[in-house]
C-alpha cells in the first residue's frame, strides 16, 4: 500500500472494495494472536494498528472505489455490507453512462 505502483496497480482494476475497522475492533481481531506472526505489531497491538492507520488511511482512500465499515459485523454482516456497496455502486455508474 506504500509503494505507488501498488496503488496503481490496484486503481487499474474495475473494482477496489476497502474493508475498514476501527482500531479497537482490529486489535480483537489481530492482536490477541502469536506476536512473531505479524512483526508489525511488535510495538503493541494499539499503538501499532493506530500508527499504521494514521499512515495508510489515506492511502486505501485514494484507491478505493468502495468502503465498507466492519466495525460491528461478523463475517456474514461483511458480505452482505460488501454486496450491497457494490451493487449500489454499479447502479451509481449505469446511471452516469446512461447521462
Amino acid at each position: 500500500m506504500l509503494d505507488a505502483h501498488s496503488r496503481q496497480l490496484m486503481r487499474d482494476r474495475p473494482l477496489v472494495v476497502w474493508l475498514r475497522a476501527s482500531v479497537d475492533t482490529l486489535v480483537d481481531r489481530v492482536g490477541g494472536g502469536d506476536a512473531g506472526l505479524r512483526p508489525l505489531l511488535d510495538d503493541g497491538p494499539v499503538e501499532a494498528l493506530t500508527r499504521l492507520a494514521g499512515e495508510r488511511d489515506d492511502l486505501y482512500r485514494e484507491v478505493a472505489d468502495v468502503e465498507v465499515d466492519t466495525t460491528l459485523d461478523d463475517a456474514n454482516g461483511v458480505a452482505a455490507s460488501v454486496l450491497t456497496a457494490v451493487g449500489e455502486r454499479r447502479l451509481l455508474l449505469a446511471g452516469e453512462q446512461d447521462s
